[in-house]
């Protein structure tokens, strides 16, 4: 039961890992693909 609880812990960090993208000059963090593309091409 426990390995369940670890692999349920993982599978939502997974998830969240794919909804926010972390910008690689500023260290920002944004949500979704697209909008760190925009933010990408206005700040840097």
């Amino acid at each position: 039961m426990f390995g369940f609880g670890i692999y349920l812990m993982r599978l939502v960090d997974y998830l969240q890992e794919k909804k926010y993208k972390k910008c690689n000059i500023c260290n920002k963090t944004i949500q979704g693909k697209d909008k760190l593309e925009e933010h990408m091409l206005k700040e840097h």
